[in-house]
C-alpha cells in the first residue's frame, strides 16, 4: 500500500503545480481579452472603450495587476548588451518586456482604472504599491 502511494505521489504533485500554476483566463468581450481593451484606452472616460464598458467590474482585477508591469530580466540584459551583440543577432532576438512598454502598460492600466472612478477602489494597494516604485 505504501509503495502505491510512493508511485501515485509525484503525477500527483506535477498535477496539483499544474493547476495552481495555470494563469488565470482573462474576462473577454467581443473575443478580446481586458488587456486588449487596457491598451485600446485613449481617455479616462468609459464610454471611449467599448470593451471595458462591457467587462465592467470584472476587469479591475486584471488592471490592477497591470500595475506591476516592469522591465524584465532580458529586457534588462538586452538593453546592457544589446548594444555590443552583432546588427544580425540583435534583429532575430524577441524583445522582451521593454522599459518603455512596461511604462506604457501602467499608464494604460491608470487610465483604464480611473474610468471606473469608485468602482476600482479594490485597486487602491496596488497603485499605492506601483506610485512608490522607482520604475
Amino acid at each position: 500500500m505504501r509503495r502505491i502511494g510512493l508511485v501515485l505521489l509525484p503525477p500527483l504533485l506535477v498535477i496539483v503545480g499544474w493547476k495552481v500554476s495555470r494563469p488565470v483566463p482573462e474576462p473577454e468581450y467581443q473575443g478580446r481579452p481586458v488587456s486588449y481593451w487596457m491598451m485600446q484606452t485613449t481617455s479616462s472616460a468609459l464610454e471611449g472603450n467599448p470593451g471595458l464598458a462591457a467587462i465592467g467590474t470584472n476587469a479591475v482585477p486584471v488592471l490592477a495587476k497591470a500595475l506591476g508591469t516592469k522591465e524584465s530580466f532580458y529586457g534588462k540584459c538586452l538593453r546592457t548588451i544589446g548594444p555590443v551583440l552583432p546588427e544580425a543577432l540583435r534583429q532575430i532576438l524577441p524583445e522582451g518586456m521593454t522599459r518603455e512598454r512596461g511604462e506604457e502598460i501602467r499608464h494604460k492600466a491608470v487610465y483604464s482604472l480611473l474610468a471606473f472612478g469608485p468602482r476600482a477602489a479594490s485597486a487602491l494597494p496596488n497603485l499605492t504599491k506601483a506610485i512608490g516604485d522607482d520604475d
